[in-house]
């Protein structure tokens, strides 16, 4: 995606009249750390349903820029963040920021009805472009989601990695703007008023930018190459299974 002015309008937003794409989580508050939640059931033909499931991790390792949003709900700040737009703060840190990539635990653990689309399944690749790609997750797949953003004032690039705890696997992931949307109502934290119908505004990654997944399935590692541009990915993961990859 094309790179715009700070507070500049947002073409992939489909809401009438300017909309500022650093306004992603600005009119809400998020919850965010240690607690996964839960979302709404939802009917098979609105989406996935979901019912309670298997445990989701307790532990992520994170590295290179990757930073976990702390535990609670915060209000969203400009106070304290450089200039070059409305760059929200939680508990004092800039969402936006050039050099650190947010993480934070969604919802789950919840099972699958029906497929779930995703623009890549949890198989392990190298040097793979994000923001594009068809897989689903099968129906019955028991998963929870965690969700990566990067935001930068400047036109740089961003790097990092999350790493599951033993036991785990990812399943897949959805980069795409049109699915990351998709995904909002059962995955996304249901942190108040919506922005655009849906609970954050996205800007998904390109297919410039590059990720891995590590043979055992337990390594993520993103190389966005403009982070300026926003790039997001929800992560889906879920417990070990003997299931095979496609050779």
């Amino acid at each position: 995606m094309t790179a715009h002015p700070p507070g500049g309008h947002d073409p992939q937003s489909d809401s009438a009249g300017p909309q500022d794409r650093r306004r992603f989580l600005g009119r809400v508050g998020l919850v965010a750390g240690a607690a996964w939640v839960t979302p709404v059931v939802l009917s098979a033909t609105a989406g996935p349903a979901m019912a309670s499931g298997t445990a989701c991790p307790s532990s992520l390792t994170l590295t290179g820029s990757a930073q976990l949003l702390p535990n609670g709900t915060f209000p969203l700040t400009n106070a304290g963040c450089p200039s070059g737009g409305a760059n929200y703060t939680v508990n004092g840190s800039c969402l936006t920021s050039n050099s650190v990539t947010y993480v934070w635990k969604e919802a789950g653990p919840v099972t699958l009805a029906a497929p779930l689309p995703v623009n890549r399944n949890g198989c392990a690749g190298t040097n793979f472009s994000l923001g594009t790609g068809t897989y689903s997750i099968p129906t019955g797949t028991t998963v929870c989601s965690l969700f990566v953003r990067a935001d930068t004032i400047i036109s740089t690039p961003l790097s990092g990695s999350l790493q599951l705890p033993s036991g785990f696997q990812i399943v897949g992931l959805a980069s795409s703007t049109a699915l990351l949307r998709s995904t909002d109502a059962a995955f996304a934290l249901p942190v108040g008023p919506l922005v655009s119908g849906r609970k954050y505004n996205y800007n998904g990654s390109e297919t410039t930018d590059r990720a891995d997944v590590s043979s055992d399935r337990r390594t993520f590692t993103w190389r966005f190459a403009n982070a300026s541009a926003i790039d997001e990915i929800r992560v889906f993961v879920a417990q070990q299974s003997s299931a095979t990859c496609p050779p």
